[in-house]
Parts: structure tokens; C-alpha cells; sequence
């Protein structure tokens, strides 16, 4: 069902920006993530689509039950550990929302064990991640994606919070220092999505001001 997230992407979102000053892609990761938007899933999509990765998502196995179309997309059940962990051994980048639930916008609080007990089984390296869904200057809603420094596998929960506020945080900050109506600057625009009324309406400003002259 690409076609339809694609489709949901474009007239659901104005638009979706990736941080280019932030870090590259980890060629494998357990991608920490926070989950305070109903389009963090086709976010993650988009990223594993736009940057070409071998990467899978953990989903809540309920939640799977109800959208069992991402399955073969990669998604897989937070009860399919050892799923899980093969994947990571074998080259594969996975993606855990790791507060383990859909959490109110804001900073990240806490997480659950899993995302360090995952890193540390698989040894691999944990890179945050930060998703931020926000309405500025354009009728619908913009995301924001940003990619964090990799930390070792060994790393503490407390140092996950850390890395995924820090990414929320650079991107709180772009947000609060562009033009609203604008896409901030170290920002690349992945989808250009649904047009507001005054952009749609637009030829009639024009046609208005050029009769005016």
C-alpha cells in the first residue's frame, strides 16, 4: 500500500522537511524515535523510502492487528524480539518508537527498556531520531525529521532521552527562528504536499492586481 501513504502524505501534510545539517544515516542502527504524532508511521516510511535503507519498524502488536498492511513494509510486533535482533545482526536498521506509546508533543520523559536492551542484545549502535508534526504558517501541518549522532550500544536510557530531546530541540529552535510561511533554513523538502485555500486561490490575487495596473 505505498501508493495510498504516498497519497495520505500529500493531502494531508503541506509539507515534509528533513534537517540537512543533522547527522547521515547509521548504515545500521536501532533508530529511537518519538512517537507524539499519528504520522510517525509514514514518516518512517518515507525516510527508509527516501534514503533506500534496509530498515523495519516495531509497531504495538494491537495496533498491528488493526493495520496489518504495513507488515509487508518491514513493521513487525514490539512481541517479535527475536525478530527483532536478527534483523539488527544482519545488516538491517530498525526503528522503535521508544516511549512505547503515543505520547502528548513535547519533550521525550522516558522510555521503555526495550530500545537499550535491543542495541545491547544486537550490539549495535542507537542514532535518535525526532519527529515533530506542527501547524505554522500554511493551512495543514508540516513534519519535521532530524537525524542524531549515533551512541554507543552500551548506552543508558537516560541517554537516549537525551539524544532524541536534543534533535526535538534543534528542530524547536528552527522552527522558532524562520518565516513561518517558509521552509527553514538547513532544511530539504522531501514532499511538497496539500496547498492551502489562499495558495489555490491565488491566480484570482493576481488576476485582481494585474487588472489594477
Amino acid at each position: 500500500m505505498p501508493w495510498l501513504i504516498q497519497r495520505s502524505l500529500r493531502r494531508g501534510l503541506h509539507a515534509v522537511y528533513l534537517r540537512t545539517d543533522g547527522q547521515a544515516l547509521a548504515a545500521t542502527a536501532l533508530l529511537t524515535a518519538n512517537h507524539h504524532s499519528w504520522w510517525d508511521g509514514y514518516l518512517v516510511w518515507l525516510l527508509r523510502e527516501r534514503l533506500q535503507a534496509r530498515m523495519g519498524l516495531i509497531m504495538r502488536a494491537a495496533q498491528l492487528d488493526r493495520f496489518r498492511f504495513f507488515r509487508p513494509m518491514g513493521v513487525f510486533s514490539d512481541r517479535e524480539v527475536r525478530q527483532a535482533i536478527h534483523r539488527l545482526k544482519h545488516g538491517e536498521s530498525v526503528v522503535i518508537f521508544a516511549e512505547g506509546k503515543l505520547c502528548p508533543p513535547g519533550v521525550v520523559r522516558e522510555i521503555r527498556p526495550g530500545s537499550a536492551f535491543l542495541a545491547r542484545k544486537a550490539q549495535v549502535p542507537i542514532q535518535p531520531l525526532a519527529l515533530r508534526v506542527v501547524v505554522r504558517g500554511a493551512q495543514h501541518p508540516e513534519a519535521f525529521i532530524s537525524l542524531g549522532p549515533v551512541l554507543p550500544a552500551t548506552a543508558s536510557a537516560e541517554q537516549i532521552v537525551a539524544a532524541i530531546n536534543h534533535e526535538l530541540a534543534q528542530i524547536e529552535q528552527s522552527i522558532a527562528h524562520s518565516d513561518p510561511e517558509q521552509m527553514p533554513p538547513g532544511y530539504t523538502c522531501w514532499v511538497a504536499g496539500a496547498q492551502g485555500l489562499h495558495e489555490r486561490m491565488g491566480w484570482i490575487d493576481r488576476l485582481w492586481q494585474g487588472r489594477a495596473k
